[in-house]
């Protein structure tokens, strides 16, 4: 079944129904957007350790030795 066998159907029902069906269908929608923002990940760029030592060596001026 595509999508416009279902709208040709969904058009035949009465208009609470169809209103009804509307709102039911947002709510999914709505759902899986949801799902989708929870499944990314943010990309950590460098690590907590490498941030402090470019600290320490670009703004404090520190050397550091390996």
């Amino acid at each position: 079944m595509d999508a416009t066998t279902v709208h040709t159907i969904a058009r035949s029902l009465p208009k609470e129904e169809y209103a009804r069906l509307f709102e039911l269908l947002k709510k999914d929608i709505h759902q899986l957007e949801q799902k989708k923002k929870l499944r990314k990940k943010k990309v950590q760029l460098i690590s907590d350790l490498e941030a402090r030592n470019y600290l320490l060596k670009s703004v404090f001026k520190i050397q550091l030795t390996s």
